[in-house]
């Protein structure tokens, strides 16, 4: 089969993702400078919604809907749409972040013969399923590994337990820098008094309390419930202790969280979606990130830049963005009684949380500020060009 033609000037590469926020959360500062060597495309749904400040210029956007669930009808649609614009357009390389996406966008990439196929892996919705379920997920990532040309995990324990899996060959896959997708912007995170003080006057919490934060999508698989648990059944001295929960409330959860943090539910808060993530971090005291699946867990990266540790799940992913001990402090996934004694030590050790906290910066500053990702990101993007050029 011979290799296709590509289009003259800049090298055409389109970036895949199921939904908007991806693209705003984890991809800006890769896109602004990505724009300025290759003609760059981001394909998403509702790119109508993204607010026109969070556009990168000099970026063409297609809006391509991608359920992120799986829907035959509409992902046939969304495939054939795929195939279409990546045959109009040429791209020298496609790159997809999300997992429908990733199979979506791979399948078509490869029916194209686009020939550089990037998919990253930044969790496995299957690890928290069984029996058939399980399976058939599981299967929908070999896919995705078959069809890439080359294949990226956002840190190095979830590399490893992909292989582990059967999932991916050890040497197809690669972690870039220290892992996660993005990094950090250590300019936006960082530590703010005023602001500080400013966010527990609006959400009615003493400026001298002892604030956790859970920073995600409020989902059983993020161990919101266990969080709650664990904060209602724990020590009565940790009055001073207050919960804010910021984030979309996608599987309807603030009642039942209220219900178990029984007589403490006058110290929960809840926030929703915000535009200023960095601001709640400022008014926390440490993170919580009780998950039972992550891909790396960059909320406790950010939380670090701001310098507060976190309380989280020993789980892969997270293991890499935090020391145990040292930069926050770990519990095995839906130990109650662990959360429970973590979130006792980060509210009655307000000392060694702040050294914790210090710790936590100070790798953040020297290990996952974006400028490394995105330096690391480009010079990936110039090697994979390269070799295909090279025997082109």
């Amino acid at each position: 089969m011979s290799k296709p033609q590509l289009a003259d000037g800049p090298e055409r590469i389109a970036l895949v993702s199921a939904a908007p926020e991806t693209m705003i959360s984890f991809m800006s500062s890769h896109l602004q400078v990505l724009r300025d060597v290759y003609s760059v495309h981001v394909v998403c749904g509702r790119v109508g919604t993204i607010p026109i400040a969070k556009l990168v210029q000099n970026v063409n956007y297609a809006d391509i809907s991608i359920e992120r669930k799986i829907s035959p009808l509409k992902d046939i649609i969304s495939l054939l749409k795929l195939i279409s614009f990546f045959t109009l357009n040429q791209f020298t390389l496609v790159h997809s972040i999300t997992p429908k996406a990733g199979l979506l966008s791979m399948l078509a990439a490869w029916i194209c013969r686009v020939p550089i196929r990037v998919h990253v892996f930044t969790g496995q919705v299957w690890i928290t399923k069984s029996g058939f379920s399980r399976f058939y997920l599981k299967s929908f990532d070999r896919l995705i590994s078959a069809l890439a040309t080359s294949l990226l995990a956002d840190s190095p324990s979830q590399r490893q337990f992909l292989v582990a899996e059967k999932v991916v060959k050890a040497q197809d896959i690669q972690v870039l820098g220290n892992g996660s997708i993005c990094g950090v912007d250590t300019f936006r995170f960082k530590p703010n008094e005023e602001v500080k003080k400013k966010v527990r006057f609006q959400l009615r919490i003493p400026v001298e309390a002892t604030v956790a934060l859970f920073m995600g999508r409020l989902k059983i698989d993020k161990g919101v419930l266990d969080l709650a648990r664990a904060f209602g059944a724990s020590h009565p001295e940790l009055t001073n202790l207050h919960v804010m929960f910021v984030g979309p409330d996608e599987e309807s959860l603030s009642n039942q969280i209220l219900k178990l943090a029984n007589s403490k539910s006058n110290q929960v808060r809840f926030v929703g979606s915000v535009n200023n993530p960095e601001d709640f971090f400022a008014a926390a005291d440490f993170l919580c990130l009780p998950s039972y699946r992550e891909g790396f867990g960059l909320v406790t990266i950010e939380a670090a830049a701001v310098g507060i540790p976190t309380l989280a799940s020993r789980i892969y992913g997270i293991t890499d963005a935090i020391i145990d001990e040292v930069t926050g402090i770990l519990h095995e996934p839906g130990d109650l009684a662990g959360i429970a004694e973590g979130l006792r030590l980060m509210t009655t050790h307000p000392k060694n949380r702040q050294l914790m906290g210090e710790a936590a910066q100070k790798r953040a500053l020297e290990l996952f500020p974006t400028s490394r990702i995105v330096s690391a990101q480009l010079s990936y993007y110039h090697s994979l060009i390269h070799n295909y050029r090279s025997h082109a």
